[in-house]
């Protein structure tokens, strides 16, 4: 029986999630090999915006991890994000961490 991987990817979003941006980070995430962890942290802190693209990319990236059985969190979400992410009835779904004013990690 094959273990469980308990690692956890920590990823900043360093752009707002709207338009071409978004559709990068979507592209980004794709490439990125998901078999080493089991949990996604997306720190937010610099999205300053977020439109019907970049949430589609949330809630995409969210659709693929559970289909894998991994989960995504969004940490250090600011207010406006968090009051969108509300308003469409997302923010329980990805289990987000209000914006604490301390960033998880960086990309690296």
């Amino acid at each position: 029986m094959a273990q469980k991987q308990h690692h956890t990817k920590f990823f900043v979003v360093e752009k707002n999630l709207a338009g071409k941006n978004a559709l990068h980070l979507a592209s980004e995430l794709n490439n990125m090999p998901m078999n080493e962890w089991n949990r996604m942290y997306l720190d937010c802190s610099h999205v300053k915006k977020i439109d019907a693209t970049g949430l589609a990319v949330l809630v995409r990236l969210y659709s693929q991890l559970c289909i894998k059985g991994k989960e995504l969190m969004l940490t250090d979400v600011p207010q406006p994000i968090q009051k969108q992410l509300t308003q469409h009835g997302l923010w329980d779904l990805f289990r987000c961490i209000p914006q604490t004013g301390y960033p998880l990690h960086s990309n690296n």
